[in-house]
């Protein structure tokens, strides 16, 4: 029973990893063009890149969560998106 509880543990944990990465992602690609607008262009390029890499692990761990039997019931939208069931913390200063 406790490898079950795990299962379901990491179907709805990883969700919550995609949404996060996406949200930070998302972060990234601003301040990447604020810094550009600044005359930053490398420092931008390099946030971009960090993005990027967001992106990236979020397709990994959608294919993890495909491997660990798809997203637990509820969680996932229609349009793709996954449902974060917390308060989301604001990096913007």
């Amino acid at each position: 029973m406790g490898e079950l509880c795990s299962l379901e543990k990491l179907q709805r944990l990883i969700p919550h990893w995609i949404e996060h990465n996406r949200s930070h992602a998302a972060e990234f690609i601003r301040w990447a063009d604020q810094a550009a607008a600044d005359g930053q262009e490398q420092a931008a390029a390099l946030i971009k890149n960090a993005a990027a890499l967001l992106q990236k692990a979020g397709a990994e761990l959608a294919a993890a969560l495909e491997q660990a039997g798809g997203a637990a019931a509820g969680h996932e939208h229609a349009d793709g998106h996954y449902h974060r069931d917390h308060r989301h913390h604001n990096h913007r200063e």
